[in-house]
């Protein structure tokens, strides 16, 4: 039987008292980690274009670092930030963006405006 399965009968029957065994070791608190470190907050980061269509490809970067992530096709990325990191949104072809995190928030959208004459000049 499939050890979900078992859970959820357990749950279902009232026994609290089965456990189950497996290969996962417990994972102990880091002890040379800041506090600052350690507060970090998941955000979801969506970046459209002035059109309202979302740019899959684009650049979101923790300024300073070289964490970041890439979106996805539906345009969207996940990063983890600090209050006080600085997010950089970039894509070619367009504006980048600076936005400093000031308060803990789970999800931004930016919107790129389009740096045409830029990339004129470049080619």
């Amino acid at each position: 039987m499939k050890k979900g399965l078992l859970i959820v009968l357990a749950f279902l029957i009232g026994s609290a008292s089965m456990t189950f065994a497996t290969n996962a070791k417990p994972v102990e608190a880091p002890t040379n980690t800041s506090v600052a470190q350690s507060v970090k907050f998941q955000i979801v980061v969506i970046v459209k274009d002035e059109t309202g269509a979302t740019i899959p490809g684009a650049n979101v970067v923790v300024k300073g670092t070289t964490y970041g992530s890439i979106t996805n096709v539906d345009g969207s990325a996940v990063v983890y930030a600090d209050i006080g990191d600085t997010l950089v949104i970039s894509f070619i072809g367009y504006e980048s963006i600076e936005y400093e995190i000031t308060k803990e928030i789970h999800k931004l959208i930016f919107i790129l405006k389009d740096d045409s004459a830029t990339l004129a000049e470049v080619v």
